[in-house]
């Protein structure tokens, strides 16, 4: 995970034109996005949430086994 955050910093540093040793997290949070880090953990509550919507009972018992879980 932490590499994939590394990957999506370099993604803001490439863009704007910026050095390695230069910190990205003013100009995300300036952009009004999040770090990757944030957006992993948003879109498994929103696949989460949607789980628990479906109609189909097999699905619902895993998001439901999901939320029981340590993950």
């Amino acid at each position: 995970m932490s590499q994939l955050n590394v990957c999506w910093n370099n993604i803001y540093r490439k863009i704007y034109n910026m050095n390695l040793w230069e910190s990205v997290k003013e100009l995300i949070c300036f952009c009004e996005q999040v770090d990757f880090v944030h957006l992993y953990a948003e879109r498994k509550l929103i696949f989460v949430h949607k789980l628990f919507q479906s109609t189909g009972d097999v699905l619902r018992i895993c998001a439901y086994m999901y939320t029981m879980s340590r993950e």
